[in-house]
Parts: structure tokens; C-alpha cells; sequence
């Protein structure tokens, strides 16, 4: 439900993911997850415009398409580098109305905690 971006051992940014979408070139755009009531159409078109922006004539992608970002400071305590290169938390328990209050939630909190 929630995206969490990592920079230098925190994670620094949260936000709703909104939908989930692989687009490729020559066939239809396909949502994969959705978390919004965006109708369908409009999803694809964004996920489209920002292949189109970002990567024009690339091989299919797969989108993340995310809601506003808010700042937090969730942070890993260990040694080295984020190993593997994507992390999982279950953050049911703090029971999160939205990504703003996920991010305060987490705010100051390390992944220790978890």
C-alpha cells in the first residue's frame, strides 16, 4: 500500500502507491494492483504519458504510480548497504490513515524496530 524511497541508509520519502501498471510498446497497458478509485483509463494514460516522458521507446516497464511524497527519517542501523535491493515492513500495526501519517509514525524510528 505504501512506497518507501531509500537514500544513505533511511528511508527519506513515503507515499500512497496508487496503482501498479506495466506498459509495453505494441501491447495494451495492464494494471497489475491498484489502491485508488481512479477510474482505469485515466491510470494508463499517466503511466503512459511518464513511460513516454521518461523512457520513449524502451522496452516495456513497469510503473509505480505514486501518490504526494512525504518526508520521513526510517532508518537502518546496520552495517553496509541495503542488501537485497528491496526491503519489506509490515506497517499494519501502526495503523496508518495515510502516507502523511505513516511518514510521522516512522519519523526518528529505525529498521531495528521492525
Amino acid at each position: 500500500m505504501f512506497f518507501g524511497m531509500y537514500r544513505m541508509k533511511s528511508v527519506r520519502q513515503v507515499a500512497v502507491i496508487e496503482a501498479v501498471i506495466d506498459v509495453g510498446e505494441d501491447s495494451p497497458a495492464k494494471i497489475l494492483w491498484r489502491n485508488v478509485g481512479t477510474p482505469d483509463a485515466e491510470l494508463v494514460s499517466l503511466a503512459i504519458d511518464e513511460r513516454n516522458r521518461l523512457r520513449p521507446g524502451s522496452p516495456p516497464h513497469r510503473f509505480f504510480l505514486l501518490g504526494q511524497l512525504h518526508e520521513t527519517n526510517f532508518m537502518k542501523t546496520t552495517k553496509g548497504g541495503m542488501r537485497p535491493p528491496k526491503q519489506y515492513f509490515d506497517v499494519e500495526k501502526l495503523a496508518p490513515i495515510d502516507a502523511a501519517d505513516l511518514a510521522e509514525k516512522l519519523r526518528g524510528k529505525s529498521w531495528s524496530n521492525y
